[in-house]
């Protein structure tokens, strides 16, 4: 999926910007629906009992691709002028990664029933 997302994303972008009667607004706003929709593809269980031990082996200061390489697509996605975060959620789970504004993880938060096999950790 994500080797489908990389092809799409640069022909969403280059289809606008070539002058094909798009705008760069309209641009963005096609590529927010494609990762929109990306993000709400269906986890398999399988796949969302793995997020735990992977969440682990994650720690302050790794960057954004590095964190999806290691967890996948995250289920949301929020980066505005107040937060920069990615989480995995599903069955009794909720990890979510909060990044500082280069991008690095800043923090790692847990929520949910499902039992952590590590606590959360912090940077500075």
């Amino acid at each position: 999926m994500r080797s489908r997302l990389l092809l799409v994303v640069p022909l969403v972008l280059g289809t606008a910007l070539a002058g094909c009667g798009t705008s760069r607004e309209k641009a963005a706003q096609e590529l927010r629906q494609v990762l929109t929709q990306a993000e709400k593809a269906p986890r398999s269980e399988q796949t969302i009992r793995g997020w735990p031990e992977k969440f682990c082996s994650l720690s302050p200061g790794l960057g954004r691709f590095d964190v999806q390489e290691v967890m996948g697509r995250p289920t949301r996605t929020v980066r505005d002028s107040t937060h920069n975060q990615e989480t995995w959620a599903g069955l009794d789970v909720r990890l979510t990664v909060r990044y500082d504004d280069n991008d690095r993880v800043r923090r790692l938060d847990s929520t949910g029933k499902a039992k952590i096999p590590c606590v959360a950790r912090r940077s500075g």
